[in-house]
């Protein structure tokens, strides 16, 4: 192929060069590659992949493509990447949901593709495997789809406040809003949502009745005092957003409902119509008196006591990132048991007598292992049936025993209970900063004279002298001496041209971080290690400056280092 085209279509290096170079169309480079390459099954043709330009698709440099490659089938759901060549190389980001090139300075996207065509096989093999890995990784939507859309508003998630987040979504200054955020109404929900749940367990053991017609008064009164208040609920907080989109958005919105609209259809549409029908008679059809087992769907309601209690959502967070370490156990425990399954499976075939105790095969040796062994139901028996036939084979079930259960099983009790220390840990000072967040910003707004949301040093002792923020900074472990002697380094003190004084200035979010950071058994970070050498600097440059103000000269001044001395 190289021979018959022309010289001046050949690229000098063989290859189509990135976004920001010279590039040849997508047929010439097509021309200049190899079509096809012979692999192990037959004759295979190597993957690239192309980005949209205004006269058609070009091909990425050799090695970015492979990098495209490599990430896509790893279930990478986006990659940053440099695309181009010297100085016209210019960051890029690659979203495989969407199958577009992002570039971050002119907020331009651009498709792309790869050839040959992706085939429905490869791709639902990368998301499964992106699936799989985020569930692995204790990831809190692991079943969500990440498009650029996703990343993009947990960017803008990390610079909104949570007061913008309500003044987007809700209709802040309505009756309905405030309705819906009073501790009365939070309350009233959480107490129906247990009666409810009481209310089942009486119905389900002494209501034998299917329709309205024979059925007592008070289950019929309960049903309908339920569902009417479970639907203001709903209304109520549906009324509080501003655009239907976001009722939609919220998934806990959308479950009660669901639930709604399910009590709704259950108490009121079905039962005015098998009235309607059977004349009061009270002949319910099959299916329909079946729909009473939809009612154990109410107990999904719940699960709405994780918001109630804090403490049943920290156990399912370490629960969730726990799942790796037991997901990896579970398959070294397999392996055990399949090791010995195929030993016991090997010694039955050759003593009859182990072999008349059912290992027989070796899955039903590993099953056996596993439920006397590993699960140690009825332990006592099998070794002593073993111990009839052989010493030997007692031994290695004892030996299994060790490994599996005293060894592995409680070191995976052990993982999980330090996993779940360290998720209550990390959501107990996220709760703590949170509560001095709110705390500090209702005192700051006072103290804030310029209301530009700064603090300034006047205000900052001022605001030492309140005794609600002495109260503060003592329920969150923070010693007020040490918070009174950051003054200077908070509110650096710069000199003007005039010679006039002047001294930083905090933003609420700064001073906020910053007083957080004294909390009683923080521990250090990098962080912390930086801002005390820059402190240290900047300290050592104001002394070396007065110095030699005093010197009269930099030449008569010794250096610094040896003034430190």
């Amino acid at each position: 192929r190289r021979a018959l085209l022309p010289a001046s279509s050949i690229h000098r290096d063989g290859m189509a060069s990135g976004e920001g170079a010279a590039m040849e169309p997508v047929d010439t480079v097509a021309a200049l590659m190899p079509s096809a390459t012979m692999g192990a099954f037959g004759t295979t043709q190597r993957p690239r992949w192309q980005w949209e330009h205004r006269s058609g698709f070009r091909y990425f440099i050799g090695a970015e493509s492979d990098r495209i490659e490599q990430h896509y089938q790893a279930g990478a759901w986006m990659l940053r990447m440099k695309s181009g060549r010297g100085k016209h190389a210019k960051p890029r980001e690659v979203y495989f949901a969407d199958m577009i090139q992002h570039d971050p300075q002119s907020l331009t996207d651009r498709r792309i593709r790869r050839e040959p065509a992706l085939t429905a096989w490869h791709r639902i093999v990368p998301r499964v495997r992106a699936h799989f890995r985020a569930f692995i990784d204790g990831e809190e939507h692991w079943w969500r789809v990440k498009d650029k859309a996703y990343f993009k508003s947990r960017h803008a998630e990390s610079d909104v406040t949570p007061e913008e987040i309500a003044e987007a979504t809700y209709k802040t200054n309505s009756v309905w809003y405030h309705a819906s955020q009073h501790w009365l109404f939070g309350t009233a929900s959480a107490l129906m949502i247990f009666v409810n749940s009481f209310y089942l367990w009486l119905d389900m053991d002494y209501n034998a009745g299917t329709t309205y017609a024979d059925t007592p008064w008070p289950y019929i009164l309960a049903d309908n005092v339920f569902t009417l208040y479970f639907t203001l609920e709903v209304v109520v907080r549906g009324l509080s957003f501003k655009r239907c989109q976001g009722c939609l958005s919220n998934s806990w919105f959308v479950f009660d409902l669901s639930l709604a609209l399910l009590m709704v259809v259950e108490t009121w549409i079905i039962q005015i119509g098998v009235v309607a029908i059977a004349g009061g008679e009270g002949k319910a059809d099959t299916g329909i008196s079946g729909m009473r087992a939809l009612r154990l769907l109410r107990l999904a309601r719940l699960s709405r006591l994780f918001k109630i209690f804090p403490q049943l959502i920290v156990l399912m967070k370490g629960i969730v990132v726990a799942t790796s370490s037991l997901w990896y156990t579970l398959q070294l425990l397999f392996l055990v048991t399949f090791v010995f399954g195929v030993t016991f499976k090997n010694l039955a075939d050759m003593d009859p007598a182990l072999s008349a105790l059912g290992f027989t095969s070796t899955i039903e040796s590993m099953w056996r292992l596993a439920i006397y062994c590993t699960l140690l139901d009825n332990i006592g028996e099998l070794l002593n049936q073993l111990l009839e036939a052989h010493i030997v084979y007692a031994g290695l079930a004892l030996v299994l025993v060790f490994i599996s259960h005293l060894t592995m099983l409680n070191m995976l009790v052990g993982v999980m209970c330090e996993v779940i220390t360290e998720v209550s840990e990390e959501q107990q000072r996220a709760s703590d900063i949170r509560e001095l967040n709110l705390g500090l910003r209702d005192l700051l707004e006072v103290y804030d004279i310029e209301d530009d949301g700064r603090l300034r040093k006047g205000e900052f002792r001022q605001l030492m002298t309140n005794p609600d923020f002495h109260v503060l900074l003592r329920k969150h472990n923070i010693d007020k001496n040490d918070l009174l002697q950051m003054e200077d380094v908070f509110f650096e003190p710069h000199v003007n041209e005039d010679g006039s004084t002047r001294y930083a200035q905090l933003t609420f979010d700064t001073f906020v971080g910053k007083v957080s950071q004294l909390r009683g058994g923080s521990r250090a970070t990098v962080e912390d290690v930086v801002e005390l050498r820059s402190y240290a600097s900047q300290r050592l440059d104001a002394t070396e400056s007065v110095a030699r103000g005093c010197c009269g000269s930099a030449a008569s001044c010794p250096p610094a280092n040896s003034m430190v001395s």
